[in-house]
């Protein structure tokens, strides 16, 4: 845009102003959307770390119920166990010799 003013030739430069706008609004949008990425990053860290946590917590507890299901397997399979059942409540007794017989082929 040119305009004569006594004879001399004078440019009115007011694209650069919004230039120079646009620029700095592009840059500090930019800025803002890095330091959103970067939070967002952080706050998701934070959380995985505390699902972690959670996680090992839930673990440990699953272990230590396993080593007691382990032993209470144990305990149920034990010969002194089966034994007390079958004389106690089967009416179960070990065979004398008259009751036990040999079959050959």
């Amino acid at each position: 845009m040119s305009n004569v003013l006594n004879g001399q030739r004078i440019r009115v430069q007011g694209g650069a102003n919004l230039r120079f706008i646009f620029e700095a609004f592009f840059l500090i949008l930019l800025l803002v959307l890095v330091a959103s990425i970067y939070l967002w990053s952080r706050l998701e860290v934070v959380h995985i770390g505390y699902d972690i946590s959670v996680v090992k917590r839930e673990k440990r507890s699953l272990e230590e119920e396993n080593k007691r299901l382990r032993f209470e397997v144990m305990a149920l399979r034990s010969p002194q166990r089966i034994e007390r059942i079958a004389s106690g409540r089967l009416g179960l007794t070990y065979p004398s010799g008259k009751s036990i017989v040999y079959y050959d082929e």
